[in-house]
């Protein structure tokens, strides 16, 4: 998804539009005639309580502030999305927007408010998002995300895995354990490696930014949709489409993996791929854990092909115990962060950024 800023039209003008491939490429953009002093009345839905240092529906928490200082703007609190909690609430045909990062409570919510105009994503993945048929069959629903939030707590996550293994401190660690000296060994550098960034929207831009820079990597990207200004980054060597992946791979010393989860990018990492990867080249995945064979992994993992991976998304999640990825034959090749990246200290801050941007666009 794209982040989407929601504009008012003329006032004589009004119009709608969709497109719908697959469910990533399903954009809706809305145009909407507001009077100045129109009261905008939000629903808010979910809990945030792992990523946020508050409820999201708890009025003092970072959302609540900022929507109090909104004049204009009624704000209901929904805690649990009971029948008795949303029939009792008054005015539904007011509601226009709701902000959530709960799928299960989308379903129901949009049921109960016939008007909904706007959706907002408080987090960055929609793909549960649009598995709610009352939202994907509703083209008269705007649904955003806040993309790009997490973009430099992702990037930074990906130099520190890439540096991981390059500078081999997970050898430093089976040393320290084993309370022996680790040998001399001329390491890589990662100066000017070949790095493939698969997914080139504003988290991969970011890792090229950060490489390219730093490290003067020769950057290789892959994008669904690639659009003329992609091909203006001054951080980009080459880019191509899903069907180069292979192609790709071959001349990678590192894989970098940002795509979403779609039925397109299921298991898109299979023996195959894995088979092109360069000797000793690493594998990171920031994207979602569907787009990897795990098993597939594993065995190339064994056979020394990699370096190493680090996955911070999983096709399970949270593991269980009994997960091939613990196993004990590829632990030092294997570094697992359980979906942990994308946290940082002004996270909060970031997440609501992007939504009061849309929504001071919508009112105004």
């Amino acid at each position: 998804f794209f982040f989407l800023m929601i504009r008012r039209p003329p006032r004589s003008t009004q119009s709608r539009s969709s497109a719908a491939s697959d469910v990533y490429k399903r954009q809706v953009h809305g145009e909407f005639q507001m009077e100045s002093q129109q009261k905008i009345y939000v629903l808010v839905a979910g809990n945030l309580s792992q990523s946020f240092n508050t409820n999201l529906s708890d009025p003092k928490g970072e959302l609540g502030r900022r929507l109090s200082q909104h004049e204009n703007v009624f704000v209901q609190y929904i805690q649990s999305a009971s029948d008795e909690e949303l029939g009792s609430i008054e005015n539904k045909q007011n509601f226009e927007v709701l902000v959530t990062t709960n799928h299960i409570l989308v379903q129901k919510v949009v049921s109960y408010f016939p008007n909904l105009k706007w959706v907002h994503n408080l987090f960055t993945g929609c793909d549960q998002l649009m598995k709610c048929n009352s939202l994907v069959e509703n083209d008269s629903i705007v649904l955003t995300n806040s993309r790009g939030a997490s973009a430099k707590p992702l990037a930074e996550y990906v130099l520190g895995a890439i540096l991981y293994f390059t500078r081999r401190f997970n050898i430093f660690e089976t040393y320290k354990s084993k309370k022996e000296a680790i040998p001399r060994t001329k390491l890589p550098l990662l100066q000017q490696k070949t790095i493939l960034i698969v997914g080139f929207g504003l988290v991969g831009q970011q890792c090229a930014r950060i490489l390219k820079t730093a490290f003067q990597c020769r950057i290789l990207a892959i994008k669904r949709n690639i659009q003329s200004q992609d091909k203006l980054d001054n951080n980009l060597d080459v880019i191509g489409g899903l069907s180069d992946l292979k192609d790709f791979c071959q001349q990678a010393d590192v894989v970098v993996n940002c795509l979403p989860d779609t039925q397109e990018t299921q298991d898109i990492y299979n023996e195959d791929v894995f088979r092109c990867f360069k000797q000793d080249s690493i594998f990171v995945n920031i994207g979602r854990g569907s787009a990897v064979d795990e098993l597939a992994l594993i065995e190339v993992l064994k056979a020394k092909r990699l370096v190493g991976a680090a996955l911070d998304v999983t096709k399970n999640e949270p593991l269980q115990k009994s997960s091939p990825l613990f196993d004990q034959d590829v632990s030092q090749q294997l570094l697992l962060s359980f979906h942990t990246s994308d946290q940082f200290d002004e996270l909060e801050k970031e997440i609501v950024d992007t939504f009061e941007k849309n929504l001071e666009a919508y009112i105004n």
